[in-house]
């Protein structure tokens, strides 16, 4: 089985309730883009699929809440393109359940632009509260949560992860007697491809061909742990 051009987060963390996990999840849908918001203003550039577009946060601290329209799963928060260390930033997500709000996890990171998975058990919620403290001016690239898929088993031995498999673009300006004057490095993605062998038919069956069916075309987020990681 192949999964192509899933953006992974291979040299980031993926936290499963508290620690580091070999598994590989997949989130397609990111639940705040249909959700009301309550708190937080204007989040369209957490959902926006651009990194380089920032939601800042000056004033040390921000609550963000939302409200879906009916009840959904969710297992997963996920952050990336954001100042953790020069910011001095902490996470706390929060999810409200059994008539109150609980909270699933409080992230920091002393890592700047490192991507973030945390996951744990599915559960229906109607309501998502981020509490985010930070020391300094903070920037956030993407922000999203929903029900991540998780693989039965890890991706086949050979993966080779984005963390060493760069995909940059460089630019060189010439002058009109041919020498270099300069160069431009455009970050770019690397496309993923990985690959699952002996996944049980049954499980393709029920789980993958319905999510094929829902995620073709759109974003998604993957997390697989390559270790180690800070």
């Amino acid at each position: 089985m192949q999964i192509g051009h899933v953006y992974i987060f291979s040299e980031g963390t993926l936290d499963v309730d508290g620690a580091l996990d070999a598994s590989t999840y997949i989130m397609y849908e990111n639940l705040m883009k249909i959700a009301e918001v309550k708190k937080g203003g204007d989040v369209s550039k957490l959902h926006d699929n651009m990194n380089n577009l920032f939601y800042n946060v000056t004033n040390g601290k921000q609550i963000l809440e939302f409200v879906l329209p009916v009840a959904r799963n969710i297992n997963c928060f996920a952050i990336s393109g954001c100042n953790f260390k020069t910011s001095g930033a902490v996470f706390t997500f929060r999810i409200y359940t059994n008539g109150r709000y609980e909270t699933v996890r409080t992230y920091s990171s002393d890592v700047d632009g490192k991507p973030v998975m945390i996951c744990f058990n599915r559960v229906p919620v109607t309501k998502i509260k981020i509490e985010i403290y930070a020391t300094n001016n903070l920037q956030i690239g993407e922000l999203a949560f929903g029900e991540a898929l998780k693989m039965p088993i890890s991706p086949s031995v050979g993966y080779r992860p984005a963390l060493f498999n760069v995909d940059d673009e460089i630019t060189f300006l010439k002058s009109e007697n041919n020498s270099v004057g300069r160069s431009t490095v455009n970050k770019r993605a690397a496309i993923e491809n990985l690959s699952f062998k002996l996944i049980n038919h049954n499980w393709v069956r029920s789980t993958w061909v319905p999510f094929l069916k829902k995620a073709v075309g759109v974003p998604i987020w993957g997390g697989s742990w390559i270790g180690p990681v800070s």
